[in-house]
Formats: structure tokens, sequence, C-alpha cells
């Protein structure tokens, strides 16, 4: 659902979920970090969340005792991850916040609908009798490693594709980057240097590979023509980050200069 379509229809909200844990609205805090946001990415891969929570604008208030906070997801959804309870603040924009045990069962896997208002990445308690629930999830949520360590085989990028709740995570963080990919045949050796830029980002144009097992490249496509399982043997991984902002013409150099670096054209499977 995105940001201009209407509210989601479900008997049971937030507000509803929040009573259940015995706490009263006015002494709570909505927080959504958007994990579009690559600040939130690194928090979370380090583990750092609480920290990356606490330290706020000079002017912010956050008199609230309890912080319940969300990861946005896609469109309007937000996922709760964790509750921290608020002693005050330590210095200007500064707050001493510490791991709270409220609803434990859910974190990780209770889904709402933020509303309209995405880009109000904090809202007070209040606010939750609008928000809906959209979904509990099973327990089993995969949290993204990095793109440092993102190594793939086909199978496994597929499983990431067809499970955008599982890996929510991963799929935010991908579709928020441009980048330059390599495609190793774990059978020959040989490689594939790629790009990914646009809308989609990597997640877009790797999902490609997933609908087509070979992205439409002209030796892939002769290959997996000659050899309908070769897709099975494909490696993916990431060699480098640009950001969404950068242009197709900046992305293509880049990926031009690693073609070079690695001969993907004389001994690989680029064909130009």
């Amino acid at each position: 659902m995105t940001a201009e379509q209407g509210p989601t229809v479900s008997s049971i909200s937030l507000a509803d979920v929040v009573a259940v844990a015995g706490l009263a609205l006015i002494d709570v805090l909505l927080i959504r970090h958007p994990l579009s946001n690559a600040r939130v990415r690194e928090a979370l891969e380090a583990d750092q969340l609480r920290q990356y929570t606490s330290s706020q604008g000079a002017r912010f208030q956050g008199r609230q005792r309890f912080w319940l906070v969300f990861l946005g997801e896609e469109g309007r959804s937000a996922r709760y991850v964790a509750c921290y309870e608020n002693a005050g603040i330590l210095t200007p924009g500064s707050f001493d916040l510490s791991d709270a045990a409220v609803l434990p069962d859910l974190v990780n896997r209770l889904v709402v609908d933020w509303g309209p208002g995405t880009r109000s990445w904090w809202q007070n308690g209040p606010t939750a009798v609008s928000k809906p629930v959209l979904a509990i999830m099973d327990r089993r949520v995969e949290h993204f490693p990095g793109f440092e360590n993102l190594v793939l085989t086909f199978r496994e990028l597929e499983i990431v594709v067809i499970e955008p709740r599982r890996y929510a995570e991963w799929h935010a963080a991908m579709s928020s980057v441009n980048a330059v990919y390599l495609i190793v045949d774990a059978h020959t050796g040989k490689h594939y240097v790629g790009s990914a830029y646009g809308v989609g980002g990597l997640l877009g144009r790797w999902k490609e590979y997933v609908a087509t097992y070979h992205g439409h490249n002209v030796n892939m496509v002769e290959g997996v023509r000659a050899d309908p399982s070769m897709f099975q043997r494909f490696q993916f991984s990431v060699l480098q980050i640009l950001p969404k902002s950068s242009t197709a013409d900046e992305v293509v150099a880049v990926e031009t200069l690693y073609k070079r670096k690695l001969l993907s054209k004389e001994f690989g499977l680029n064909a130009n």
C-alpha cells in the first residue's frame, strides 16, 4: 500500500496492542526509523539501535516514559523492533534509554500501518488508535547482513525475493542503493560484472535474474539456452555500492572500470 492509499481496514489497532501491554497511551512515544536510511541500517548492523534512538535534536522533547520503536518497511508499513524506557534527558538532545521488556513476543513480528504521515518519524501515543495491525508474522525474520557480507546463491536470492516479509530489511536496504555487482558461475569460474540503477535499485535488478534466469545478458541467455541448469550455479555478490542519486552514466562508468580490472569481457561472461 502506498502513502496515497486510504487507511487499512482492521479490527485491531496498535492501541489495542499497547493496552494489552498495560501501558497508557499518554505515556508512549511512537518512533518509526525508515530502513531506507543508511544510518538506520548501520545502527542495526552494529546492534546500536538504542544508542541511535537516544540521540535526537536539541529541541526534541521526548518526555514519554516508553518509546516503542518501529522500522519503516515498504509503503506505510512499520515493524515493531524494540521498546525503550526513558529515564530522562542527559544533555539537550540526548536521552537515558534502557531496554524495556514490553511485548517481547511481538518483537520483529508485529507489523502496523503507520498511516499517511510516514515523514512524521515520531508520533504521540494516542495516534496508535489510527494505526491498524497489518500482520503478526512468524518468528523467522532474517536480518540484513550488510552489503559487504552479501553473497547469495541463486536459490538463496530467489528465497529473498519471494519472501518479502521475512526479508523486509533486505528488501529495504537493497532497493535503496545503486550498485555494481558480480555474478560467478560456481562451476566454471566465469564471471559477469553488472550494474543496477533506477527506481528498484539493486533489488530490482536482481529480481530480473530470478524471473528470467539470465537477466537478459547476451552470454547468459546463450548459456542458459545451451544448459538450462546453468542459472542454478550462479553466485551473486556486490562489488561497490553507489547512492541512489548517482546517474546512470556514473554507475556505468564504475561498472566499466570493474570490467577492466576483472577482465570479464576477455575471460568472463560480459559481452561488451
